[in-house]
């Protein structure tokens, strides 16, 4: 399995990006089933966030989220949910000095 970061996956929808391309076959992957993807429930509202900050079109944003969402919902990309973690991911958090959605992923 591999596990899918904010960070990459902005890569598919946002052109001109360092390591375009290579994201760009990871989308393929994912599209073809090719091997499971996984990536926590808080990816959409991540690279919502990360194409708002880059003034990304509005139009373009609903359209990413509804590819990622589409992913999830036909089991392309595995949802892990986060609640469960909430506790541990607060203390790797402070301890780790970590991102919220990058702490869920230690467990």
């Amino acid at each position: 399995m591999i596990a899918l970061d904010a960070s990459v996956v902005v890569k598919f929808f946002k052109e001109g990006e360092e390591w375009e391309e290579e994201a760009k076959k990871l989308y393929g992957m994912i599209e073809n089933f090719v091997t499971p993807f996984f990536a926590n429930e808080w990816l959409l509202l991540e690279v919502v966030r990360a194409l708002v900050k880059t003034k990304y079109p509005q139009e373009k944003i609903e359209t990413a989220f509804e590819v990622l969402n589409e992913l999830f919902s036909l089991h392309a990309i595995q949802r892990v949910p986060v609640s469960f973690v909430i506790p541990l991911a607060k203390k790797l958090e402070c301890d780790l000095t970590l991102c919220a959605a990058d702490s869920c992923f230690l467990r």
